[in-house]
């Protein structure tokens, strides 16, 4: 007898499991206005159980991930939880269906014009309907549901409770909202040099930057810098070791910034003084003619790819003789261990250098490097698509259009084991 659970049981299971919701038990489900001890409270936070009735129900965290508020969204009934110094449940207080009441703020600081959720029971289910103050300030509120709203922090508010007010019933939240001072959102308006290998200093310039080095993060790439200095207007960032060419972004509290240019990343096992002309490489665009007019340097390519896009270069009307090709990911590595760890050279390629599937969505790297260290000249470089097919062993052949310079075609087929068959062109 198999060992293996028939298939078909195996899917009944899942139907069957597939039925079944999870809902809070009926200790947790609010029925009344009232205040618990500390064993209440580890009753009402016990796991939800098995049934095949589905309640939705609503959750409000803090910025600790500690669960401060649950609301039944049909029900209007809720539960708020309160929580001493190390994050052990002191408090559990109920609300009666449609009771106004606040359960929590998120986040629980920002700066005037963010956007903060707050959490509860009782809302009105229009904006209009709702008017919240920051500490006594009026505040605009974009969005409402029964236990939740959406409104945004008023210029000219001060730390202190937020309150909720729908008609002549009021509640206030159970911690007090701390403002924070308006973040500037960063920009960048260059940087220098343009290029550089592991360990050259960049000097990143612009506005918004924090002038705390360690609130600054910077990357070349998919790669973090090291940030050594910091200004308002200006980074001095280190190139880390696994960059390659591309934009360099700056996250700060205030957002996110974005260079205009690429800065161009020297792989190893390159040198500065190695780095001739680069180009930007379009996956099924117009050809790149590139020229190396020192002998002694190469050719640094980049191009945006996909994870698991299949690509191929071809490299045609070289002038410079046999060339090398180099590929790197975007963190800077070998695109592939063992097959890509040492370069390709043209001449041994079948019309063009096939890469593997793209490991992830970046910008990618390939260098090249003419095989004679004094030669110069030019070459034009195409990256196209892997053209793909399926063949039949038993009807007519497949064609394939490999109408671009490099570009290679990938063909599958069925066919069982121990099977002889042929392939011709």
């Amino acid at each position: 007898m198999s060992r293996h659970r028939p298939r078909l049981a195996v899917v009944a299971a899942l139907l069957v499991a597939a039925q079944f919701t999870v809902q809070p038990p009926a200790s947790a489900a609010p029925v009344r206005p009232a205040s618990s001890d500390v064993a209440s409270a580890s009753q009402a936070m016990r796991g939800p159980s098995i049934t095949s009735v589905a309640r939705p129900v609503d959750y409000t965290y803090d910025g600790a991930g500690q669960l401060r508020g649950v609301a039944e969204v049909a029900a209007g009934a809720g539960a708020r939880y309160s929580y001493d110094d190390a994050g052990n449940v002191t408090r559990v207080e109920r609300t009666a269906a449609g009771a106004l009441s606040i359960s929590g703020v998120t986040p629980g600081r920002a700066s005037a014009g963010a956007s903060v959720a707050i959490g509860g029971t009782g809302f009105a289910a229009t904006p209009s309907g709702n008017t919240v103050t920051f500490n006594g300030t009026p505040a605009t509120v974009t969005g409402a549901a029964a236990n939740r709203l959406t409104v945004t922090v008023p210029a000219g508010a001060t730390s202190g409770a937020i309150t909720v007010s729908t008609g002549s019933v009021s509640a206030d939240s159970p911690q007090s909202f701390t403002v924070t001072a308006a973040v500037p959102e960063p920009s960048i308006a260059g940087f220098s040099p343009a290029s550089g290998a592991a360990g050259t200093t960049v000097t990143i310039t612009g506005s918004g930057f924090s002038a705390v080095k360690d609130e600054n993060n910077v990357a070349f790439g998919r790669t973090r810098a090291r940030v050594t200095a910091a200004t308002a207007g200006a980074l001095t960032v280190t190139v880390p070791e696994a960059a390659v060419s591309g934009r360099i972004r700056v996250v700060t509290a205030g957002g996110t910034a974005t260079s205009t240019g690429d800065f161009v990343a020297i792989t190893n096992p390159f040198g500065a003084a190695d780095i001739g002309p680069d180009a930007v490489l379009t996956v099924d665009g117009t050809p790149s003619t590139v020229t190396i007019g020192t002998g002694g340097t190469v050719a640094v390519l980049r191009f945006a790819g996909a994870e698991g896009q299949r690509v191929s270069l071809g490299v045609t009307g070289s002038t410079l003789g046999d060339v090398k090709l180099y590929a790197y990911t975007p963190y800077g590595g070998s695109i592939a261990h063992f097959e890509y760890d040492e370069p390709w050279a043209a001449s041994d390629l079948a019309g063009g250098l096939a890469l593997p599937p793209l490991p992830t969505s970046g910008t990618y790297q390939v260098v090249v490097q003419p095989s004679s260290a004094t030669a110069t000249g030019s070459f034009t470089a195409t990256l196209s698509t892997r053209a793909t097919g399926v063949l039949s062993l038993t009807g007519a052949g497949a064609t394939v259009a490999l109408d671009r310079a490099g570009k290679q075609a990938e063909l599958t087929f069925t066919a069982g084991e121990d099977q002889r068959i042929g392939l011709d062109e």
